[in-house]
C-alpha cells in the first residue's frame, strides 16, 4: 500500500492530523487533492493563530520591572469584555445549546470533533463565557425535576432533549430523575479537555469568577466555579461514580495548580519589583548624598573665593610675579567652575530619572500587592475547612481510584504550596478519618480471627473472602494519602531550613573579625527551629495508631507458624544476629520455609495492603543511627560484636515488627520482589531482617536500571595470559566510569574464541587469581591461609596505589556484570567495603595471638600485670619502630580506666591505619561503579557470597539441573559420566566446573541459576557419536559437554579428566 492509499484510508481526524504534520518532501509525492486538502488545512491553521495572537495582543505593552510573567498570565483576565468588542460572536447560547446536546446521542459524535469546534468558540469571550455556563448548569442541575432551572440551561434538560421522536437516535434511561451517568461523564470529560485552553482555565480558576454576571443573567447560586467544583464532591449523584469523581479531582488539580504557580508568580515578581525599588532607593540616596556634598563644596568655594577678593584689595598691587599667579589661579577655577556646575546638572538629572522610575515601580509594586492580598482572601475562602472535608471524603469512597488518591495527593501539594498553613488542616482531618477508620480494621480482623478459629479448615474460599474484607477497608488507602502528603510537607520544611541555613551562614561569614569578637557572647544560628514545624505536622503520633498494629501483630500470630516453632525459629535468629550468621544458613532456611508457606500466601496477600500502611506511617518517624564511634565502644565492649546495618536505634517500633514477623515479611517480598522499590522501601532501610535472596534481589534489580542508564556500548579487552596483569591494568586504568559500565567483551590473544559471556568468566576468575599473586606484593595471606588482606608494605611497588585502583575496579565490575572471584578476603576488608565499623575481633584472622591478649585485656583486671603505654612496635622493611598511638603516648599508661580506648587505637593502626592509602585507592575506584548506598545492605558474608559464589560444589544439585541431548537420564555413558564426578576430589570437581561453565565458582541460587549466551542456560549433556577416541569438548558460552559414546566407564574417566586438566586453562580445540 503507497502513502496516498494509506492516507486515504485514514479516518477523518486522523487524516487531518497527518496532512497537517507530515514532511513537506512527503506532500509533494501525494496525489494533488491530498496536496490541496493539506495545503488548506495549513492555510486554515496559520489564519487562525494569527486571529488568536491579534485577539491576544496587549494594545499597550508595559515596560519596565513590573512588564514581567505577572502582566502575561493576568493578560487573559485583565478586561476580558474588551478583547475583542469589536467582534461578534459566531454561535448565540441557542447554537452552542444544539452542540451540547450532540453528547445526549447513544452513538455520540466524534469526541475530537466537538472538542474541536467548542475549542475555536472559546477564542471568542462570549461564546467562552456561555459554553462554561451550559456546562457547569448541566452538572450543577442534573435533576430533572429541579424546579430553579435557569432559563439557558433548560434546553439542554432532558425534558426538552427527548422532546423529539425515539427513532431520532436519541437515548433515554426509563424511571430516572437524573441526567444518566454516562451522559454526564461525556459533558465532564469535555470541560477536562476545555481547561487544558489557556483562556478556559483561568476562567475555572479565578476564584471571583461569576459566569451568570460576566453573562449579566441572574443565577439563584451566586457561586465561583470552584466552589462548586469542590461542592459536587458530597453530593450522592457524583458520588455513586468512580469515574466521575476522578474527572471532578481532575478538574479541581488543573484549577488548584494554576492558582499556586499565579502565586508564586505573584510572590516572585513582589520580591524581584521589592529588590529592585530598594536598589533604586539606594542610588537615590548616594546620589543625593553627592548632590549635596557637591554643593557644599560649590558653596564653600564661593565663600572662599568672595574672602580672597576682599583680601586681594589690600595686597601690594606692584607685585607683579604674585598678579601673574593669581591670573593663573582664576583661569583654573573657572574651570573647576564649570566642571562643577555640568557635574551639578548631571547628577540633578538622574536624580530626576531615578526619581520617576522608583515611582512607577512603587505604583506597580502596590498594585500587584493589592492583587496579591485580594488573591489570598479568596484562596482561604476557597481553601476552607469544608472545602479540605469534602476532599479527604472523596478517600472514604469504596471505589475511589488509584488515580483518583494521586490526584488528591497532587491537589493537597499545590494547596500547602500556595497556602502554607492549609497543610497542617489537610494532616488533621486525614488523621481524624484514619482514626475512625482504623476501629473499622480492628473490628474486621477480630471478625476474620474468629471465624478462622469457628472452621479452621473448612472451607477453601476463606481466605479469598478474608482478602476481599481486607481490601474493602478504606483505612490503607488514608494511611498512605496521609503518608504521602507528610513525606511531601516535610521535604519543603527542610528545603527552606536549608536555604535559611545558606542564606543566613553566608551572612554571618560577611562580619569582620572585630565585630566577630564583640558578638561572641551570642548563640549560633538556630538550625533546628524547624524541629517543632515538622514536629507540629505529625497531627497522628507515632502511638496514636498502636491499637491497629497490635491487633495485626496478633492475627499473624494466627495464621504463622506455632508458638514453640516461633520461639525456636526466634531463638535461632537471635543465635545468627548475634553471631553474624551464615547467609548459607538464613538462605537454606528461607528455602525450607518456602514450602511451608506456600499455603498461606493467598492470606499473606490480602495482608499486604495493611503492612504498606503500616511502613509508610511509621516511615515518616524514623531517626539516624548513632554515632559510629559509640559504635565502635560498644562493640569492643562485648565478645561478639552487634550488627551495625540496621540505621535506626535499636527497640522501634518498626524493628520490633520487623523482627517478630521477620519470616512473613520475607515471604511477601519473594512473591512480589518490587515492593522492596515501592511500598516496602523502609525494609532495606533495616536490611538485617531481610533474607539474603531478597537482598540480591533488590540489588540486582538496581543495577540493572544503572545498566539501562549506560546504554548498550562494549568494552573490548584483548589479553595475553602470559601477561594477564599488566595487560588488563592497562585495558582498565586509563577507561571512564561510564565505558567500565559498558558490557565487556574479553578477547585472549591467539585464541579463536568469541566471547559470549563464557571468555569474561573466565577472565574475571584468572585476574582475580593473579591481583593475589605475591609478585605484586598487592595482598598478603592472613594466617588461615584462605583469606588475603591489603599489604601494608606494598608501597615497595611505586605503582602500588594505581594497582589498588585497579583491584577495586575489577572487583566492582564482576559485582556489576554478576561475575564469580576466585578470592576471599578477610572479615576486616569487607567491613570497609561495607562502611561499618571494625572491632578487635576482626584481628583474630589476621594474628590470632594478639587477639588473645587484646581480649585477656578486656576480660580482666591488668592492674600491676601489665606495663603497656599507648604505642605499638611496628616493622616495616626489617626495621622495628615505636608508634604512639595517640600524641604523647609513650607517656600515658595503659589502665583498667583506658584499656577501651587502648584497644580501639590499636585495633585502628592494625586494621585501617598501616593500610590506609590501600583502602583510599581501592574503595574510590569500587564506589565509582558500584554505589555506597547499594553494597552496604550485605553484611560482610554476604558480600563474600556476593562475590565468590557459594563454596563448595554440590553434584547431587547438579545432576537435578542437567540436560541432555541425544543421550537420557539412564544412558550408560551418563551414568558413567556421574559415577567417575562423584569419585572426583574437590579440586577436580571445580576443574571440571570451569572446563564447562569457564569458572569453578557455583551460582548463589545453585546450579538452577547457571548463566549463559541468553540468561540461564543450564549445564547440558550432548552425545557426540563416531569416534570414542575423542577426548570431551566443552562451550562454556553454553555450559555444554560435548561427550562421546565410550565403550566403558574407565574409558570415559581417562579421557574426561585428561581433557578438565588440559582443557580448563584456555579455549583452545581438544
Amino acid at each position: 500500500m503507497d502513502a496516498a492509499a494509506f492516507i486515504a484510508s485514514l479516518a477523518p481526524d486522523l487524516r487531518q492530523e497527518v496532512l497537517m504534520t507530515s514532511d513537506e518532501a512527503v506532500i509533494n509525492l501525494l496525489p494533488p487533492d491530498l496536496v490541496n486538502e493539506a495545503y488548506a488545512l495549513r492555510q486554515n491553521y496559520y489564519h487562525r493563530q494569527l486571529r488568536q495572537r491579534r485577539i491576544a495582543q496587549n494594545n499597550h505593552p508595559e515596560r519596565g520591572a513590573a512588564a514581567t510573567a505577572v502582566n502575561k498570565m493576568l493578560n487573559l483576565l485583565d478586561k476580558p469584555e474588551e478583547e475583542d468588542a469589536n467582534l461578534k460572536p459566531i454561535f448565540n447560547s441557542r447554537d452552542i445549546s444544539c452542540i451540547l446536546k450532540l453528547l445526549y446521542m447513544s452513538r455520540s459524535l466524534s469526541k475530537q470533533l466537538i472538542l474541536k469546534i467548542l475549542g475555536h468558540l472559546c477564542e471568542h469571550s462570549e461564546s467562552r463565557y456561555t459554553i462554561l455556563y451550559l456546562l457547569m448548569g448541566i452538572l450543577e442541575h442534573h435533576d430533572v425535576n429541579d424546579p430553579k432551572i435557569p432559563e439557558m440551561i433548560a434546553p439542554l434538560m432532558m425534558s426538552t432533549v427527548f422532546g423529539v421522536p425515539s427513532y431520532a437516535g436519541f437515548t433515554l434511561r426509563s424511571n430516572t430523575n437524573s441526567v444518566p451517568h454516562s451522559i454526564t461523564k461525556r459533558f465532564l470529560e469535555l470541560l477536562v479537555a476545555l481547561s487544558k485552553l489557556p483562556r478556559v482555565l483561568p476562567l475555572l480558576a479565578r476564584p471571583e469568577t461569576n459566569l451568570p454576571s460576566l453573562l449579566k443573567i441572574s443565577d439563584s447560586k451566586n457561586e465561583s466555579i470552584m466552589n462548586k467544583l469542590f461542592g459536587f464532591l458530597s453530593e450522592p449523584y457524583y458520588n455513586s461514580s468512580g469515574k466521575m469523581l476522578e474527572q471532578i479531582m481532575q478538574l479541581i488539580d488543573a484549577c488548584i495548580e494554576y492558582l499556586n504557580r499565579m502565586i508564586k508568580t505573584y510572590r516572585q515578581e513582589i520580591k524581584k519589583i521589592r529588590e529592585h525599588v530598594d536598589n533604586l532607593n539606594e542610588q537615590f540616596k548616594n546620589l543625593s548624598s553627592e548632590l549635596n556634598e557637591l554643593k557644599e563644596k560649590i558653596a564653600k568655594k564661593t565663600a572662599a573665593e568672595t574672602t580672597t577678593q576682599q583680601e586681594s584689595t589690600t595686597v601690594d598691587k606692584q607685585e607683579s610675579s604674585s598678579k601673574e599667579n593669581e591670573d593663573d589661579d582664576d583661569d583654573d577655577d573657572a574651570q573647576d567652575e564649570e566642571e562643577s556646575k555640568e557635574e551639578l546638572q548631571m547628577l540633578e538629572s538622574n536624580l530626576k530619572s531615578i526619581e520617576e522610575s522608583l515611582k512607577k515601580d512603587s505604583e506597580k509594586l502596590e498594585k500587584i500587592q493589592v492583587d496579591n492580598e485580594h488573591l489570598d482572601k479568596q484562596m482561604n475562602q476557597i481553601l476552607s475547612t469544608d472545602s479540605i472535608r469534602q476532599l479527604v471524603h472523596v478517600l472514604t469512597k469504596a471505589d475511589t481510584s488509584e488515580n483518583t488518591v494521586k490526584l488528591l495527593i497532587s491537589i493537597m501539594n499545590h494547596m500547602s504550596g500556595a497556602m502554607p498553613q492549609v497543610s497542617r488542616l489537610i494532616l488533621r482531618e486525614m488523621g481524624d478519618v484514619a482514626i475512625k477508620e482504623a476501629h473499622g480494621v480492628v473490628d474486621v480482623l477480630s471478625a476474620i480471627k474468629s471465624s478462622n478459629k469457628k472452621g479452621a479448615s473448612s472451607s477453601s474460599s476463606r481466605p479469598k473472602e478474608n482478602k476481599k474484607l481486607l481490601q474493602e477497608l478504606k483505612f490503607c488507602r488514608i494511611l498512605r494519602t496521609y503518608s504521602a502528603v507528610m513525606k511531601q510537607e516535610k521535604k519543603k520544611i527542610l528545603q527552606k531550613e536549608k536555604k535559611d541555613s545558606e542564606s543566613n551562614h553566608n551572612q554571618s561569614s560577611q562580619q569582620s573579625s572585630a565585630s566577630a569578637s564583640s558578638e561572641s557572647g551570642l548563640s549560633p544560628i538556630n538550625t533546628s527551629s524547624s524541629t517543632p514545624d515538622i514536629e507540629s505536622l505529625h497531627y497522628l503520633k507515632e502511638s496514636s495508631l498502636d491499637f491497629v498494629w497490635n491487633a495485626l501483630e496478633k492475627y499473624l500470630d494466627t495464621i504463622q507458624p506455632s508458638s514453640s516453632s516461633s520461639t525456636t525459629t526466634s531463638n535461632q535468629h537471635n543465635d545468627m544476629m548475634d553471631q553474624d550468621h551464615d547467609p548459607l544458613v538464613n538462605q537454606r532456611a528461607a528455602a525450607a520455609s518456602t514450602s511451608s508457606s506456600k499455603k498461606n500466601l493467598a492470606l499473606y496477600s490480602s495482608l499486604l495492603p495493611l503492612v504498606e500502611a503500616f511502613f509508610q506511617f511509621h516511615s515518616g518517624f524514623q531517626t539516624e543511627k548513632q554515632d559510629e564511634n559509640e559504635v565502635n565502644l560498644s562493640e569492643m565492649m562485648s565478645e561478639t560484636p552487634t550488627p551495625t546495618t540496621s540505621r535506626s536505634i535499636n527497640g522501634s517500633r518498626v524493628e520490633s515488627f520487623l523482627e517478630k514477623n521477620r519470616t512473613f515479611l520475607n515471604e511477601l517480598v519473594r512473591t512480589s520482589p518490587n515492593l522492596l522499590t515501592n511500598s516496602l522501601s523502609l525494609l532495606m532501610k533495616h536490611p538485617k531482617y531481610v533474607d539474603f535472596d531478597n537482598k540480591r534481589t533488590w540489588f540486582r534489580a538496581k543495577i540493572h536500571q544503572e545498566q539501562q542508564k549506560s546504554g548498550l556500548g562494549t568494552l573490548p579487552i584483548t589479553v595475553r595470559r602470559s601477561n594477564l596483569m599488566a595487560d588488563s591494568y592497562n585495558a582498565l586504568i586509563n577507561r571512564s566510569v561510564q565505558e567500565l559500565k559498558d558490557r565487556i567483551n574479553v578477547q585472549f590473544a591467539h585464541e579463536a574464541a568469541v566471547d559470549a559471556g563464557g571468555v569474561s568468566r573466565e577472565w574475571f576468575l584468572l585476574i582475580s587469581r593473579e591481583m593475589l599473586n605475591p609478585m605484586y606484593a598487592l595482598f598478603i595471606q592472613s594466617l588461615d591461609k584462605t583469606t588475603y588482606q591489603p599489604n601494608p608494605a606494598s608501597g615497595i611497588n611505586k605503582d602500588h596505589l594505581s594497582y589498588f585502583r585497579f583491584v577495586g575496579r575489577v572487583i566492582a565490575l564482576a559485582i556489576y556484570n554478576e561475575q564469580l572471584l576466585d578470592c576471599y578476603f578477610t572479615r576486616s576488608l569487607y567491613k570497609h567495603i561495607l562502611g561499618t565499623p571494625i572491632s578487635y575481633h576482626d584481628i583474630e584472622s589476621i594474628d590470632p595471638e594478639y587477639y588473645k591478649n587484646l581480649k585477656w585485656m578486656l576480660d580482666n583486671d591488668i592492674t600491676d600485670v601489665v606495663d603497656y603505654t599507648f604505642t605499638q612496635e611496628m616493622e616495616e622493611f626489617g626495621q622495628r619502630k615505636t608508634v604512639e598511638l595517640k600524641p604523647g603516648g609513650k607517656n600515658i599508661a595503659v589502665t583498667n580506666e583506658n584499656k577501651m580506648e587502648y584497644v580501639k587505637l590499636a585495633t585502628e593502626l592494625k586494621m585501617t591505619k598501616l593500610i590506609e592509602h590501600q583502602l583510599t585507592a581501592f574503595l574510590s575506584s569500587f564506589f565509582e561503579i558500584i554505589p555506597k548506598e547499594l553494597i552496604s545492605v550485605f553484611n560482610e558474608q554476604e558480600l563474600e557470597l556476593l562475590m565468590s559464589g557459594l563454596p563448595e560444589i554440590d553434584i547431587d544439585d547438579l545432576k537435578k539441573n542437567t540436560e541432555y541431548a541425544g543421550y537420557s537420564s539412564n544412558s550408560d555413558v551418563v551414568r558413567w559420566f556421574w559415577n567417575v564426578v562423584d569419585g572426583l576430589n574437590q579440586h577436580e570437581k571445580a576443574l571440571l566446573l570451569q572446563f564447562v561453565t569457564g569458572t569453578s565458582k557455583v551460582p548463589l541460587d545453585g546450579f538452577k541459576s547457571l548463566l549463559g549466551t541468553s540468561g540461564i542456560q543450564r549445564f547440558n549433556i550432548h552425545r557426540v557419536p563416531g569416534d570414542t577416541d575423542l577426548l570431551p569438548t566443552s562451550h562454556t558460552c553454553f555450559n555444554q559437554l560435548d561427550l562421546p559414546e565410550y565403550s566403558s566407564e574407565e574409558v570415559l574417566r581417562e579421557r574426561l579428566l585428561l581433557a578438565i586438566r588440559i582443557g580448563a586453562a584456555g579455549f583452545g580445540f581438544v
